[in-house]
């Protein structure tokens, strides 16, 4: 049976609102040792304007554990542009919540970004890694903040955050039911997944997201395929512009302008094909024909039936 998954924004949300989850993961991706983590409290995710014009942010799921250190758990289903530096304003804005004016630097204390991509971060192998401030010989020079990448779509190796990984990439019943895991938290996470998917009014949720990502996906898709194809278009005509000009050259008048015209030709049956392919409608290419190479309304109706398949 499909169920929604924990990739979801929403359905993780629900997972880490279990204290019992937040410790046992937190404890897996940080190695601190889950009974040294007494209490995982549940942070407020707006976080402080302290100036007008200054950028609001709201986290996915940020909790603080019983020394102070903040914790900040985001899902990422898309490596958008600037990632790495939007990875860093959010944990610097986690780090300097507590510092309002007037208050000394020892009220900060230690953040912790942990994004689980939905995609590939690095071209290695390792999906785990851990950034730190460190100098160029290695050496620490804090360790108050603290980034993990946990890409879910790479080879496991046998790692204490395996399981995990193993919860988040599961899309159906039995593949939650074949993680055999004496791990609590682990058990309570996929229980509450299980509990989650049952929800009415969540699977409403899930269905509206997923047909919004499947839209912007095509749209991505008919922006790129569309640029493509006018640059090939423009590509062939520069091309054969080229041959032209080297005619010119050579005196070959007749020849340049029979070019012309096989230039044109070539272009016109190249953006009739390139439309066809993206599956753009005959009415909405013929439009965009006549625009393109000022033909009239009878013009390119003749050049649609002519090289349309």
């Amino acid at each position: 049976m499909e169920i929604i998954p924990a990739t979801f924004d929403e359905c993780a949300k629900n997972m880490f609102s279990r204290e019992q989850v937040r410790r046992y993961f937190i404890s897996a991706v940080t190695e601190i040792p889950v009974e040294e983590i007494k209490r995982v409290y549940l942070a407020d995710t707006h976080l402080h304007v302290f100036f007008k014009g200054m950028k609001k942010g709201i986290l996915d799921i940020l909790v603080e554990l019983e020394d102070g250190t903040k914790i900040n758990i985001e899902i990422q289903h898309k490596h958008m542009a600037d990632w790495e530096k939007r990875q860093l304003y959010y944990l610097s804005r986690v780090y300097s919540q507590d510092l309002f004016a007037g208050v000394n630097y020892h009220r900060l204390q230690k953040a912790i970004l942990i994004s689980i991509d939905d995609f590939r971060v690095t071209n290695d192998e390792e999906y785990h890694h851990v950034y730190r401030f460190r100098d160029e010989n290695g050496k620490e020079f804090s360790s108050l903040m603290e980034i993990h990448t946990i890409e879910l779509h790479k080879k496991l190796l046998n790692k204490p955050i395996d399981e995990w990984i193993q919860v988040f990439n599961a899309k159906t019943e039995e593949e939650l039911d074949m993680i055999r895991s004496d791990n609590p938290g682990i058990k309570e996470a996929i229980q509450t997944i299980k509990e989650y998917g049952l929800r009415r009014v969540a699977r409403a949720h899930y269905e509206s997201w997923l047909k919004a990502k499947r839209d912007q996906y095509a749209m991505d898709k008919y922006v790129r395929e569309t640029a493509r194809a006018e640059g090939l278009a423009e590509g062939r005509s520069e091309g054969l512009e080229l041959g032209r000009q080297e005619g010119l050259r050579e005196g070959l008048r007749e020849g340049i302008q029979e070019g012309k015209r096989e230039e044109r030709q070539e272009n016109i049956k190249l953006f009739i094909e390139s439309f066809q392919e993206l599956k753009v409608s005959k009415e909405d290419a013929q439009r965009k024909l006549e625009v393109k190479f000022s033909l009239s309304q009878e013009e390119a109706e003749e050049y649609i039936s002519k090289y349309w398949q």
